[in-house]
């Protein structure tokens, strides 16, 4: 099955601390502070299901009305970001 590529709006892969490795994204937004923001978030959930005892996060997803925005371990350090238009 060929993949919908014309519903991609970008993609990135983040380090858990922010740093870039690779952005393909939203081109009039800072790019440093979306990295900072996907960290943040990730990070915040780990934790969140570290406390609950539930165990490991292997993907996030946020939806809103006009995209979806998938963050996905790749592994201990670093996050695969996908941003998706409906």
């Amino acid at each position: 099955m060929e993949k919908d590529l014309s519903r991609s709006l970008g993609n990135a892969i983040v380090r858990i601390d922010g740093t870039i490795e690779k952005m393909d994204i939203l081109e009039d937004f800072s790019k440093e502070e979306f990295a900072i923001m996907i960290a943040t978030v990730f990070g915040g959930s780990k934790t969140l299901l570290e406390e609950l005892k539930i165990g490991e996060i292997p993907r996030i997803l946020i939806k809103s009305d006009d995209c979806s925005i998938e963050l996905e371990s790749i592994d201990s350090k670093r996050i695969s970001i996908k941003v998706l238009k409906k």
